[in-house]
């Protein structure tokens, strides 16, 4: 049985054995062509309801919470029905705790580049659902996560904020695996 050894050597390779450098790129599907901005496809009405508007989203709560299947025997159903990984549903909370409970929801990794075009979403005050804190927590600021990225404010925010976490990663990173590794490790 012949063993081969391998050499790691960290020295810049010869001139002559250089490659060309290629960009690598991922996706949830094979098809490239699903995700090309290039392609018009035609429009359709997003299929799904929200029904009347207190009991609609009451029974989406109901449905979410204690029916068969758990939150993803919600979502899954939804698929189902409608025959589509886009659907207009209301996202539990609900009425009580949000004030618009109404979403489209993207139910799959194809459909998730349509959320970086500010021209056909509105991201203004939206982070994580339906629900937007007060301002009074962070002294009447609204956090970049809320700030749309159409607002004057978005783009300079955000470069400072990579401008920081740039020139201080060799603390935070740390203090984050700190802080957070023990709480990962418990939530598991």
């Amino acid at each position: 049985m012949a063993t081969a050894i391998h050499q790691l050597s960290f020295a810049a390779p010869s001139a002559g054995a250089r490659r060309r450098l290629t960009r690598a790129s991922a996706s949830a599907t094979d098809r490239h062509e699903v995700l090309s901005p290039k392609r018009r496809l035609p429009l359709r009405k997003v299929p799904g309801e929200h029904g009347p508007p207190l009991l609609g989203a009451l029974k989406d709560r109901l449905e979410y919470f204690y029916g068969p299947g758990g939150r993803d025997g919600f979502f899954a159903a939804r698929v189902r029905a409608h025959r589509s990984t886009v659907v207009r549903l209301n996202m539990p909370p609900g009425p009580f705790v949000a004030k618009d409970p109404r979403v489209v929801a993207l139910l799959d990794a194809a459909s998730f580049p349509v959320l970086f075009d500010t021209s056909l979403v509105d991201k203004t005050d939206l982070f994580t659902g339906t629900f937007m804190p007060s301002t009074d927590l962070t002294g009447g600021y609204r956090v970049l996560s809320y700030v749309d990225p159409a607002e004057p404010n978005h783009a300079p925010l955000k470069s400072l904020l990579f401008h920081l976490l740039t020139h201080r990663r060799q603390h935070v990173i740390p203090t984050f695996r700190e802080v957070y590794g023990g709480l990962f490790g418990r939530m598991e």
